[in-house]
């Protein structure tokens, strides 16, 4: 269970959550989606794990990352994504950065139209060029038995000619249970005013997520398995929840092959509830690969960890 603490540092984080409000599409577009190709091979469950871009998931997870991490991702023959992070010890504490970078053609020049399409319309180009960002940078450091940390957001969105940004908040805490095989972390994300575009808004996607991991767990001499789950509840009330397990083959000692499958539960049109992916470690170096069915073409995420 919990330790007392992680529960206190729970409740305080659902009180800084704004109240749910009458459900609209939210924007931007880049933080809807998933962190990684890790995360997004095992339904969209980040690993709570060491590496950079889980600030993006959980800044409290910033003070067990290290390293950097490259991402890409192609929607069919439409949409794009790449987001870079890092992470580095700073100040008795982890200091990470992070940017994300979506390339995309809207349905719709309108700012609602164009959201409640989102990511069920990314493999498809729409007639309107469009663009999403976020850049953050976060702090964490060990408190009283838990991680806590904390992220600074600008993200912005650009339909046509047409664009807003913003600044939002993120905070998470993270404990670490069995010699931190087993880890368990609180985060509220997407924290602040929302976007105007033409004279419409759209709010954040807000959202507060609840997820363990647990991973290394010996099958034999040389296979591990690893799992991650999480539950969320968004802005205006919906849950979602997902989940995957990862087999790691260690052929050689250095050498790991990951498989890796996971479902989710898909509340963005067009979007299939199972995800499935592969990886390749050689000592500090992860390359990973994610697929994503969608009801019309299909997309592929690769990148690449160092640690």
């Amino acid at each position: 269970m919990p330790a007392p603490s992680t529960l206190r540092a729970a409740a305080l984080l659902a009180l800084c959550v704004p109240a749910a409000r009458a459900q609209s599409p939210t924007a931007p577009l880049v933080l809807r989606l998933p962190v990684s190709a890790r995360a997004l091979a095992m339904g969209g469950a980040q690993p709570l794990a060491q590496d950079a871009e889980a600030m993006l998931a959980n800044p409290g997870l910033l003070a067990w990352s290290r390293g950097a991490s490259v991402q890409g991702q192609r929607y069919g023959g439409a949409g794009t994504l790449g987001a870079l992070a890092s992470a580095l010890q700073t100040l008795g504490g982890t200091t990470g950065l992070a940017v994300q970078f979506l390339d995309y053609g809207a349905a719709s020049p309108a700012l609602r139209d164009a959201a409640r399409a989102a990511v069920g319309a990314l493999p498809t180009r729409g007639p309107v060029t469009a663009s999403s960002l976020s850049a953050a940078v976060g702090y964490a450091r060990p408190f009283m038995g838990v991680r806590l940390g904390a992220t600074v957001r600008y993200a912005e969105e650009r339909l046509g000619a047409a664009r807003d940004g913003t600044v939002s908040a993120d905070v998470g805490v993270a404990k670490g249970f069995l010699f931190d095989q087993l880890i368990v972390g609180l985060a509220a994300q997407h924290l602040g005013e929302g976007l105007r575009l033409d004279g419409a808004r759209a709010p954040l996607p807000t959202r507060v997520t609840l997820g363990a991991s647990g991973a290394n767990y010996p099958l034999t001499p040389w296979i591990d398995l690893g799992a991650s789950a999480a539950v969320s509840v968004l802005r205006g009330g919906d849950v979602t929840a997902a989940g995957g397990a990862e087999l790691s083959i260690v052929p050689l000692q250095g050498y790991s092959i990951a498989l890796r499958a996971g479902a989710r539960r898909t509340l963005e049109p067009g979007e299939r509830a199972g995800t499935a992916g592969l990886g390749f470690t050689r000592d500090r170096i992860s390359l990973d690969y994610a697929y994503e069915p969608f009801a019309g073409k299909d997309a592929h995420r690769v990148g690449l960890r160092v640690r």
